[in-house]
């Protein structure tokens, strides 16, 4: 007998349903360090917020390839990409910087709709 998409009473909510959920929340979280980030913080809490988002998005990515969605590990991919160019000093964060990274976090949400 096979399970409905959305999970059951019994079992609980579908992987699919926990990966979406840790995807909102862990876009709530990336668009509040952002604002952090524009901020001008002191370098310890710059470098904390940059680690922070590059954890993110390493959990997403593997999260998403858990779960088949493909679109989005690549974008999470490419999100680590530059976070990673950025923790390690070879970018400095750029007030365009933050415009890009919600445009990327705006085009998680959208694959994750569809």
């Amino acid at each position: 007998m096979q399970q409905p998409a959305g999970g059951n009473a019994a079992r609980g909510p579908s992987l699919q349903e926990l990966f979406l959920g840790e995807l909102d929340e862990r876009l709530r979280d990336f668009d509040a360090d952002l604002l952090i980030l524009e901020s001008g913080p002191p370098e310890p809490e710059r470098v904390a917020v940059v680690n922070r988002l590059f954890r993110g998005a390493h959990s997403l990515k593997g999260a998403a390839l858990a779960v088949g969605s493909e679109a989005i590990a690549l974008t999470c991919h490419q999100l680590e990409d530059f976070l990673r160019e950025l923790r390690d000093g070879h970018v400095a964060f750029a007030p365009g910087h933050a415009d890009e990274l919600r445009k990327t976090t705006a085009a998680l949400r959208a694959r994750a709709s569809q």
